[in-house]
């Protein structure tokens, strides 16, 4: 199998890399989403949409997540 099946493979890699180098949200080859710090949180569902997104976040402590929550909530 070559890699007809992952055609964004490249943006994948620039975007887990930067991800994993805490520069930035990232959004892999399978639609998954991720965000390394809060403040890159809001972006993704302004980008990709709020429904069905789950938000698993390095948060501080409660009060850095009920923000975060808050934030989002437009896009729900």
């Amino acid at each position: 199998m070559g890699l007809a099946w992952k055609p964004n493979r490249k943006e994948t890699k620039r975007s887990l890399t930067r991800w994993w180098n805490r520069k930035g949200p990232a959004v892999g080859m399978w639609g998954a989403a991720m965000a390394s710090r809060p403040h890159d949180v809001v972006p993704l569902p302004d980008a990709i949409g709020g429904k069905g997104v789950y938000v698993l976040g390095p948060f501080a402590g409660e009060e850095e997540a009920e923000r975060v929550l808050k934030d989002v909530e437009p896009f729900r």
